[in-house]
């Protein structure tokens, strides 16, 4: 397994957080009314088989499916990842069951330096979307609207200058 890299780099990414899967498969973490639970990783090498669970006294508490990770995909979204389908059981919602597992998935995008982000403003439930806003301070559509505004920024910053005046005084 390869250490912590200082930047982003898409071809070794997907591979090192399969391997690091492999060598990590579990951790525990206590929810917010004390129980203990052990969180599961399951890397595979299908778009499927990136899952987490979340366990109690042995029993599926919660599933994640983990959606962009393949180098391919972290090289056209720049590192960026996201959690294509979270369900947790009804009597265990509102008790840190899905923050323990986004927690612990952006902690495994952090060792490739991905980001863990949320899906399409379209796609989110009600639920998800406040989950979301509470998690980044913003609401999503204000984290994609604010993503958007500085991919089109670094773009223009690449353009190259037309004129003469631009080239001289940077306008």
């Amino acid at each position: 397994m390869s250490t912590k890299k200082s930047k982003f780099d898409s071809e070794t990414s997907s591979q090192d957080l399969i391997d690091y899967a492999k060598d990590h498969k579990s951790c525990q973490t206590v929810l917010k009314n004390g129980d203990t639970a052990i969180i599961t990783r399951n890397y595979g090498h299908l778009v499927s088989d990136k899952i987490y669970h979340l366990l109690i006294d042995g029993q599926k508490i919660a599933e994640a499916r983990l959606y962009g990770v393949y180098s391919l995909d972290l090289a056209q979204t720049k590192g960026a990842a996201h959690v294509s389908r979270m369900e947790v059981e009804p009597e265990f919602q509102r008790l840190g069951v899905a923050t323990a597992l986004y927690d612990l998935i952006q902690s495994d995008l952090a060792r490739v330096n991905a980001v863990l982000e949320p899906s399409d403003t379209i796609s989110l439930s009600e639920d998800a979307t406040a989950f979301w806003t509470n998690r980044l301070r913003i609401t999503p559509q204000e984290y994609h609207s604010n993503k958007h505004i500085k991919m089109i920024d670094e773009a223009m910053a690449l353009r190259k200058p037309k004129s003469i005046f631009q080239r001289l005084f940077g306008r």
